[in-house]
């Protein structure tokens, strides 16, 4: 899945602000700043399995309001996150 969205967490990147950044500060056209920092995974990201971003992704969208029901918005992960290129590639 390509796209204007975060390659690993999913996250809309629609803003400067919303990408990641390389090393030399430019920003990463592929992850979202949560997830890439100074041209590496971040600290919080760089660990974390695919089932364990398919869990805290849902939570955070349900009580963000995304979603009615935090069933709802496990299924929108579950089918979304293992297609973005960090997954498919791991």
């Amino acid at each position: 899945m390509d796209g204007k969205f975060c390659q690993s967490c999913g996250m809309p990147l629609m803003k400067p602000e919303d990408f990641g950044t390389e090393k030399n500060g430019e920003a990463n056209a592929e992850y979202c700043f949560n997830c890439w920092k100074d041209g590496a995974f971040s600290e919080w990201a760089r660990d974390i399995t695919l089932v364990g971003m398919i869990e805290f992704c849902a939570k955070l969208c349900f009580e963000q309001g995304f979603y009615k029901t935090l069933e709802e918005s496990e299924t929108v992960c579950k089918n979304l996150i293992p297609q973005l290129k960090r997954w498919v590639t791991a």
